[in-house]
């Protein structure tokens, strides 16, 4: 359930970010509502056990925390990787699905733009 939050969430930041300042927007919200949804499911994963739960981001941020705290360079390295894939593949899909989008929102325009100049047309 979780996961699939998550997804929900990137494509609506994704889509959002996408209307407000086209594919660089869609980028920026993919990434922004991943992060959204992680810190959601931290608070209330967290306040349902009693204890910080992090998930996500907020997991791998904690992580890289702890890491340079311990000293410990392979926990520093793998979750710094590990962020920046997800951010990777969170920014990917928020193009994807803006340039969907445009194509989705081009057609239909298209489509009713012209049936609106042959109704006008035929009067």
């Amino acid at each position: 359930m979780k996961a699939s939050s998550r997804t929900v969430a990137v494509t609506g930041g994704a889509v959002g970010g996408f209307c407000v300042a086209g594919p660089l927007g869609g980028y920026a919200g993919a990434v922004a509502g991943g992060a959204a949804c992680d810190g959601a499911i931290t608070g209330v994963d967290s306040a349902i056990h009693g204890k910080y739960k992090p998930s996500g981001l907020i997991e791998n941020g904690t992580n890289i925390h702890y890491g340079i705290q311990e000293g410990d360079s392979s926990k520093v390295l793998s979750n710094t990787l590990s962020m920046g894939v997800t951010s990777g593949l969170d920014a990917a899909s928020g193009g994807m699905t803006g340039g969907a989008l445009k194509n989705a929102a081009c057609k239909t325009a298209s489509k009713s733009g012209a049936k609106a100049i042959g109704k006008s047309t035929a009067k």
